[in-house]
């Protein structure tokens, strides 16, 4: 990536955990990043350590990171159990706890949604007293809620537009996959039935709440309502102001383009319900991985051989990204020389991962893109899709590869990009990435930043 790194300024407090890179030594590690450690304590002497579920993430204006952690050494004076969520406003280096509810601090170990300026958070628990609300102690799970981090509120999310929280199974959870701008609309899953009269059959749906209006909308129907005949794959995605849905089901009533494979299908929310299947021209499925915060770009996975030129096995799981406006393909798990990759693309996760202009992709693989090859079998990648180069991250201080330090596919799913392209988000275990704190262990969440 063709980037030139802008001048660092350096908050006090963060500046054992900061440095910048000009690299010389491997011209396909990522050139030109400042890289940060997100996850240390209070005191700025050790790594706040995250929750097994290995869950990060960047605001799309690249203003705020987020984590969920059990160290409860964040922030002075945490006396909560189990794990929190955590958000850090990067500019100040501030954190606060995003978990919050009436009764104070609450465990949230699920995954968690951040809105573009990081006002909002969406998050769950299987706390009863969140938000004060009887009707969910009769209903326990795992709730969504959603956290307005200027007012310091917190309101169900999870519920039927008559207020009624839903009716989660025993062990049940709803979980969030984004939050709007203006936290009107929240994108989520559950395992509740009664959030909707249409909502029958096993296992579980995903919605669309309207916070302003209470009303629940079914995003992955067809365009007079029908439920879809197949189960969801994946996530259900949302651009930043909400207005656009992605998702993938292998459906035949959905629209006349169905074919009976894993479709990507396209939802329009600014006037009504407008759903179009994206993929049907595709020889085999695709289903969705990420969507631009403008809603332009769409990340899709897929075996078909005939979206691009590219020369594709038909066996592996490629990455391609789609622009709506002109309808054009580009494969993206390819090398700087166009040598396609040889193994399944990673992070199937409801993180942005695709900038605003199409240009800045983030992306795991085992496939080996750079040269010289890398030692490590589970990379992350930078592709540049303006000057087709495609470099590798982690990297040390001096410019050395580090890899991820672990070959557990789930560290992917916090994969997360800025709108701009600028901020990266990634989780590794690799030692000697910031000076330092290498010696700490553990995994860090770390913060990208190019210009």
């Amino acid at each position: 990536m063709k980037i030139i790194l802008s001048t660092l300024i350096v908050v006090a407090v963060l500046s054992t955990a900061f440095y910048a890179v000009n690299f010389k030594s491997n011209v396909e590690a990522a050139s030109n990043i400042s890289q940060k450690l997100v996850n240390y304590n209070s005191t700025n002497t050790a790594i706040s350590t995250i929750s097994g579920n290995l869950y990060s993430y960047v605001s799309d204006d690249g203003n705020f990171a987020a984590w969920n952690s059990a160290s409860h050494d964040v922030v002075t004076g945490d006396t909560s159990s189990g794990p929190v969520v955590y958000l850090r406003d990067l500019r100040s280096g501030d954190a606060a706890i995003a978990s919050m509810g009436e009764s104070g601090v609450v465990s949230s170990e699920a995954e968690f949604a951040v809105s573009r300026t990081g006002r909002y958070v969406a998050f769950s628990s299987r706390a009863l007293d969140v938000v004060g609300d009887p009707d969910v102690s009769l209903r326990p799970g795992l709730h969504l809620y959603l956290r307005d981090m200027l007012l310091g509120t917190t309101r169900l999310v999870d519920q039927s537009a008559a207020g009624i929280p839903g009716n989660l199974p025993y062990g049940g959870q709803a979980i969030a996959r984004s939050v709007s701008d203006d936290g009107r609309y929240v994108t989520f899953y559950t395992e509740s039935t009664n959030l909707l009269t249409s909502s029958t059959g096993g296992g579980g749906f995903f919605f669309v709440k309207d916070m302003l209006t209470g009303a629940v909308i079914n995003p992955t129907a067809s365009n007079t309502g029908l439920n879809s005949n197949a189960s969801t794959l994946g996530y259900v995605l949302s651009s930043c102001d909400g207005s656009f849905v992605v998702f993938g089901a292998a459906a035949t009533n959905l629209t006349a383009q169905d074919n009976g494979n894993s479709n990507t299908y396209f939802v329009d929310l600014r006037t009504g319900y407008n759903i179009t299947n994206l993929t049907h021209l595709a020889n085999k499925g695709a289903r969705p991985v990420s969507i631009s915060c403008n809603g332009r770009y769409i990340l899709l996975s897929s075996q078909s051989t005939n979206l691009t030129a590219d020369t594709v096995s038909g066996v592996e799981i490629h990455l391609f990204l789609l622009d709506r406006m002109t309808g054009v393909y580009e494969l993206v798990d390819k090398s700087s020389a166009g040598v396609v990759g040889t193994k399944n693309v990673y992070g199937y996760g409801s993180r942005r991962t695709v900038s605003d202009n199409g240009r800045v992709v983030f992306f795991a693989n085992d496939a080996n893109l750079i040269s010289p090859a890398s030692p490590y079998s589970l990379e992350v990648y930078v592709r540049d899709t303006e000057s087709g180069t495609t470099e590798a991250l982690p990297v040390d201080s001096a410019g050395i590869e580090k890899g991820l330090g672990t070959t557990t596919t789930t560290v992917t799913k916090s994969l997360s990009i800025s709108s701009d392209g600028k901020s990266i988000v990634y989780n590794s275990v690799a030692s000697g990435l910031i000076p330092g704190v290498g010696a700490l262990g553990g995994m860090k969440v770390v913060l990208g930043r190019f210009n």
